[in-house]
């Protein structure tokens, strides 16, 4: 394990041999890397994150990705012998995952802004404050300040040292140190994004937006001419264009009266948005989004519902869309929160995505008697599933059924769960285990013939000699 640096210098490292080789260096700030020749040459740099949360579609799939991310919990769970994840429920780590990051920043905000520049950059990245084996605080740093070098020293393995440029000045970072989730990565230190994976998507739907935006500001008629039969001055056609801009063109001038003077004549060139067909193509720019995230189209376009299930949109979106994400954050904490001795242990943390998908109160109620009806759940759980108070004074009770056994594979008995009887199983058949009872009347006692028992087919059977 390495060290980080707050001076502004390059940090020293003990594993670092010699000159070791920069194999990548990546900037999320798209203005840094922009030369004057580049732009003299005409080359436009990349898209900003404003620009990008300028898409209304865009900003509505965050909004609703990293909110549902946010108000999840992140539990911490210990393995057992035999395989079962035991719940850890007092733990300083899950008070700074789940409700104060630092002395600044809540659970939940922290949780949203990993989220946020996971999606948008491919890698988010944490500072962890630590005082020995305790941790005081999990400081998130924005992504779009970050400049992230990749080493090598012998050809295969790789390091980063992570810088962050801000009006505090110039930090350095060791990326092994640091709470690190990555997105679309090929190193394990840098991510790819959908800035940099669909930026040509990204830019159709900002000229789409602005194309709307210039043709509302200039009036319901995209293009007209007017047209006059005498010739005009270049003042005058200056003039004209000035006074016809400020009379007739903007939303708030449809349905103005035009008004010709000189033998003006006004001839409108048919391009109208329905002959545009932007309506079409708005509704291919959301398509394409929903895409890019992995999210049911529905949930940015109302009028697409592929599914036509609220319950399915939501299995969908869970599974294609903030799984990959939870898992990323999930792993990122087992690297860098927990002790070697609890990995070795098993210790993990897992998000609790119950609450994520909301069934409605009568699917709550149906699910919770088909699981007491089948002996999963108990009487007090399945209130809880349903939202009922539970009192003291209810008993909690198991439903089970006599119409089934349970076979012990090794003692080859049937145990009836009910009644507790035990039946043995062997070459001769079924033997019932006799029951302990109080012999009230010792003098006469009734005993099963065998021949009898024999003429009912029941040759494999003993019973044993039971009070009347």
């Amino acid at each position: 394990m390495g060290f980080f640096g707050l001076t502004g210098k390059s940090p020293k490292r003990s594993k670092k041999a010699g000159n070791d080789a920069m194999l990548t260096n990546t900037t999320y700030n798209p203005t840094v890397n922009m030369t004057l020749s580049s732009i003299i040459q005409g080359e436009t740099a990349g898209l900003t994150e404003d620009e990008v949360l300028s898409i209304p579609a865009v900003e509505a799939a965050m909004e609703l990705i990293t909110s549902s991310i946010g108000q999840l919990d992140i539990k911490l769970y210990s393995r057992r012998e035999n395989g079962d994840l035991n719940e850890i429920i007092e733990d300083p780590r899950l008070t700074l995952l789940n409700r104060e990051a630092n002395e600044n920043l809540a659970g939940y905000d922290f949780k949203r802004k990993i989220a946020r520049d996971v999606l948008l950059y491919g890698a988010s990245k944490s500072y962890i404050k630590r005082k020995g084996n305790k941790i005081d605080g999990i400081y998130p740093l924005d992504t779009k300040d970050l400049t992230i070098q990749t080493y090598s020293h012998d050809g295969y393995s790789k390091y980063g040292i992570v810088t962050l440029n801000n009006q505090s000045g110039s930090f350095d970072f060791y990326d092994d140190l640091l709470f690190s989730v990555l997105r679309d990565s090929d190193d394990g230190i840098t991510g790819r994004g959908i800035i940099k994976n669909n930026e040509k998507t990204l830019r159709l739907a900002l000229n789409h937006q602005n194309y709307e935006t210039n043709l509302m500001d200039n009036g319901v008629m995209p293009t007209s001419v007017l047209e006059t039969d005498s010739k005009v001055s270049n003042d005058t056609v200056s003039k004209l264009r000035q006074d016809w801009h400020s009379l007739y063109s903007g939303a708030k001038s449809v349905g103005k009266t035009l008004i010709l003077e000189q033998g003006l004549k006004f001839k409108s060139i048919t391009m109208d948005p329905n002959s545009l067909d932007l309506t079409n193509g708005k509704k291919s720019v959301l398509a394409d989004i929903a895409r890019m995230f992995n999210i049911p189209e529905s949930m940015i376009n109302s009028a697409a519902n592929k599914y036509d299930s609220n319950e399915a949109n939501n299995l969908y979106f869970m599974q294609y869309c903030l799984s990959p994400i939870l898992v990323s954050i999930e792993s990122a904490a087992n690297n860098t929160l927990l002790l070697e001795n609890e990995k070795d242990k098993g210790f993990e943390f897992k998000f609790d995505t119950s609450s994520l998908i909301k069934s409605t109160s009568k699917e709550r109620v149906e699910t919770a008697i088909n699981e007491f009806n089948a002996g999963i759940i108990t009487n007090v759980e399945a209130r809880r599933i349903t939202g009922n108070s539970v009192r003291d004074d209810i008993p909690e009770h198991l439903s089970l059924t006599t119409g089934s056994v349970l076979l012990d594979i090794s003692t080859k008995e049937l145990i009836n769960p009910n009644t507790g009887e035990t039946m043995t199983t062997g070459e001769a058949g079924i033997k019932e285990e006799p029951k302990e009872s109080v012999d009230t009347n010792t003098d006469e006692k009734e005993v099963v013939n065998n021949d009898t028992a024999q003429e009912n087919g029941d040759s494999n059977v003993t019973h044993s000699a039971t009070p009347e």
